[in-house]
């Protein structure tokens, strides 16, 4: 079953498949009920449409049955009873949002009818009902169960009485959020698009990640040696083996097929997991209030997001591994089976090379086993206690922005009013001229060819194509003319060509730009959008708008946020934007400024030195080593001084970014010798600690006692690590200052 739940699945609904209506009607039954619904469209009705009233109806006949079941005797109706509804107007798209409705409007766009004597119930609904769906508030669905109510409470011995119909139409629908359908304006390309897409993608099928392992972990090693792999150094070399042998195989099979066929499964198959998690974030708000175990609902949507996670990471790394081995000339056709194989070949290679950074920096312990049927096996402590509640976290805490920004999606975006901050401005000038630097093009420049190769995706109706790189690049200038002077090199820019050898990186990047375990590397397809098929003059490109706006978006962010590598960056000026970025000190003065709004007193980039009043120590040495507290808080009326450590740190998703993280955390000295981040906290604490004569005159409180804690701007992985921070010092997310609120 594909029913989100358990409780989904404990209900007894039936589709009756020998029916030779276009759609099956539905049975339900429950405690001797057997309450029936079939679902029509007048002729000429779009198939998808009505399938889509016919999945809103199979929602809402159980509920509305059990509601009926509650009810007393004279007010329920006959055991056996038949519901008849028929849209005239199922839409199959519009081209601009409906005007809204009054009551009265929406009421008279249903009719109902009850035969009492053969206990049928029909409900049609008039094409203007379709347009309620464009509405925030489930005004649709709701009118609809309600005008059925009305059809089947006639067929009782005795109608229900105005005040007890309400209630029960509130135990049906509680909420305006309770929903099976929904109408969303079209806003991106991938929205009108859709209908050149499967309806639901291809996982990984776990049989093929099963019989995958089959004597895996024996190719590369002899049996005489044991199934024990243990030592840093041994483990990490044998996974190193483990993940070439994984490539190899990957590489010959895929060498079987023709390129182009490839990589359309590919491209299509990513783009069908894109649409379908689209819309399960517009619809999170609806799946949720669907169920009244809101928990497991999580649950579910979270497995299902891990789901497609593995579709867009392992798709998008097998596009860039196919146009480097597949032949365009002969191979045979990539079918659905395949691309299934494919995509759980390439999971295994990035897990295990994520097993292999863990070991490497300490997260995962150096040991692994080999099993007799050959698969690999792990101390799983790391993933159990770090790695996946802190991706669950993640992932809830955007489930439930999206549940919380459900009404966005049925309005235009907002425009931001009011001048921009200058500081900002300031920003946003040397980020631009670093951009430009660094890509050769205008920041704006990518903007307009986005917009562009949507507009050609448009015109081709098509999600992706083949076009040959002038064609492509004259239907842009068409489009766009103002980019005649940039767009050789966006073009260059963002162009993924193939290589002779997928595992060889090209001159001016390194193999952590291949590497599929890797995040933020320069050679991925969403760094380089537009996959060049071959190395002619005027190369075949393949073209998928939709990965091209991802890729843009990607590489701005990247970009902004300092998130490449500095090895990853070519010029000064981008070099120097990202020192800019890490220096940046306005998360410590958002830490000081939350702090005295709860009434502590608090400053931002206290040096030692100015605390101690002196820069030399017999003890500590040069103390301007030390450095500075990132904000000191203190309080006269408690006597607390507080030395807070302000981490605005990038939000790690791999394993072995994760495993890097942490081994920054540990409150140690690293493989230089040198105090790793949490250590160099704690040793300004104790040099603090050491000297509150000092502390009390720079704060003017007589006896002061020192606290030490670490805020971070948001979720990290150190939160659930057992061994880490919080056995040396205390640790706070910023949402949580206010736990450091004053005893007054």
């Amino acid at each position: 079953s594909s029913s989100l739940s358990e409780e989904d699945r404990s209900i007894s609904l039936y589709a009756d498949i020998l029916s030779h209506e276009s759609l099956p009607a539905l049975l339900f039954e429950d405690q001797g009920a057997e309450w029936w619904i079939t679902v029509s469209g007048v002729k000429g009705s779009s198939r998808d449409a009505i399938f889509e009233r016919w999945r809103m109806l199979s929602t809402w006949l159980p509920r509305i049955a059990q509601a009926f079941g509650a009810l007393g005797e004279q007010h329920k109706p006959p055991n056996q009873l038949q519901i008849n509804a028929t849209f005239d107007g199922a839409m199959a798209g519009l081209s601009e949002q409906p005007k809204p409705f009054t009551d009265n409007e929406l009421r008279e766009t249903l009719s109902v009818n009850a035969q009492v004597d053969e206990a049928l119930v029909t409900v049609k609904a008039s094409r203007r009902f379709e347009d309620a769906f464009f509405n925030e508030d489930n005004i649709a669905e709701r009118e609809w169960v309600r005008a059925a109510c009305l059809g089947v409470s006639e067929l009782a011995i005795e109608s229900l009485p105005a005040e007890q119909f309400e209630d029960l139409l509130n135990s049906i629908v509680p909420n305006n959020r309770v929903r099976q359908t929904h109408a969303f304006p079209a806003v991106s390309f991938r929205d009108f698009v859709h209908h050149q897409l499967p309806r639901k993608p291809v996982f990984i099928n776990k049989d093929d990640t099963s019989t995958l392992k089959l004597f895996l972990g024996w190719k590369i090693r002899t049996r005489k040696l044991g199934g024990t792999v243990q030592g840093k150094a041994e483990c990490t070399a044998y996974l190193r083996q483990l993940v070439e042998s994984l490539e190899d195989q990957l590489i010959d099979f895929l060498k079987r097929f023709e390129k182009k066929s490839v990589l359309k499964r590919l491209i299509i198959n990513h783009e069908a997991a894109m649409r379908d998690q689209e819309t399960w974030k517009r619809t999170a708000a609806a799946v949720s209030a669907l169920h009244t175990d809101k928990g497991r609902a999580l649950e579910e949507i979270l497995k299902h997001q891990s789901k497609l996670n593995a579709v867009f990471q392992s798709s998008r790394v097998l596009v860039e591994v196919a146009n480097c081995v597949c032949s365009l000339d002969d191979g045979d056709a990539f079918g659905e089976f395949d691309l299934a194989q494919s995509m759980a070949m390439m999971i295994e290679i990035i897990q295990f090379g994520g097993w292999s950074d863990a070991i490497y920096y300490g997260a995962m312990e150096p040991t692994l086993m080999v099993a007799p049927l050959g698969d690999v096996l792990a101390n799983h402590d790391f993933f159990e206690e770090v790695a996946v509640p802190f991706g669950q976290a993640g992932m809830t805490s955007s489930v439930e922005r999206n549940i919380q920004g459900y009404g966005d999606h049925f309005s235009a975006p907002k425009e931001k009013t009011g001048d921009p901050d200058k500081r900002f401005l300031a920003e946003k000038e040397q980020f631009s001229k670093a951009w430009e630097c660094e890509m050769g093009f205008p920041m704006e420049a990518l903007g307009a060819f986005i917009v562009a190769c949507e507009e050609v995706g448009l015109n081709e109706e098509k999600a992706c194509f083949v076009v040959r790189k002038s064609d492509l690049m004259r239907r842009i200038l068409e489009l766009k003319p103002e980019l005649a002077s940039h767009l050789d090199k966006i073009v260059h820019e963002l162009s993924l060509p193939p290589r002779s050898d997928w595992r060889v990186a090209p001159e001016g990047f390194t193999d952590l730009d291949r590497q599929p375990w890797k995040f933020r590397r320069l050679l991925s397809v969403l760094r380089r959008p537009l996959i060049q098929l071959d190395d002619a003059v005027d190369p075949e490109i393949y073209l998928c708008p939709g990965i091209v706006s991802d890729g843009g978006e990607y590489t701005f962010v990247r970009y902004w946020e300092a998130e490449f590598r500095e090895i990853q960056i070519r010029t000064k000026e981008m070099l120097r934007w990202n020192g800019s970025v890490k220096d940046k000190s306005s998360f410590n003065d958002q830490v000081a400024k939350r702090l005295c709004e709860l009434g502590w007193t608090a400053k931002s980039d206290v040096g030692v030195t100015q605390m101690l009043g002196r820069s030399e120590d017999e003890q500590l040495g040069n103390i301007k080593k030390l450095g500075d507290v990132d904000v000191l808080a203190w309080d006269e009326q408690s006597r607390r001084v507080i030395a807070i450590e302000c981490k605005d740190l990038m939000y790690r998703k791999t394993l072995g970014e994760i495993a890097e993280q942490l081994a920054s955390f540990r409150g140690e000295l690293d493989a230089k010798g040198k105090p790793d981040l949490l250590l160099k906290h704690l040793n300004r604490a104790s040099a603090l600690r050491a000297n509150l004569d000092q502390l009390r005159k720079f704060t003017g409180i007589s006896d002061p006692t020192l606290e030490d804690c670490l805020v971070f701007s948001g979720q990290v992985p150190m939160g659930y690590a057992k061994k880490g921070i919080r056995s040396k010092t205390n640790m706070l997310l910023f949402d949580d200052i206010g736990t450091l609120a004053l005893n007054t």
